[in-house]
């Protein structure tokens, strides 16, 4: 499974700042202060806030076998250190393998 956030912005960073950010699985109520070591949190990815929108990927395949199940999956987005945070775009792929 890949994740990718895109066109992301940042508020209350300073520019050259780094800036870190955690994506929970099947936690809506997580938030900053949700542990980076909770099963239900999938990625913590971070970077050096520019001033202007990036795109973050990142392969959360292990860390979402534990969380995934049936039904509705509800994907949080929580920015560390006091950021505001907006994007464009999530989007996720998700693998399976298949036998023949």
């Amino acid at each position: 499974m890949v994740v990718r956030l895109s066109g992301i912005g940042f508020a209350g960073v300073e520019i050259g700042g780094t800036v870190r950010v955690r994506l929970f699985m099947n936690k809506p109520a997580a938030n900053a202060l949700t542990a980076g070591d909770d099963p239900c949190c999938v990625a913590e990815c971070g970077c050096i806030w520019e001033g202007k929108p990036i795109t973050l990927i990142q392969d959360i395949t292990e860390k979402t076998r534990a969380v995934i199940g049936r039904g509705d999956i509800i994907l949080s987005v929580v920015p560390l250190g006091g950021a505001k945070m907006w994007f464009k775009g999530l989007y996720w792929a998700l693998f399976d393998k298949a036998e023949f």
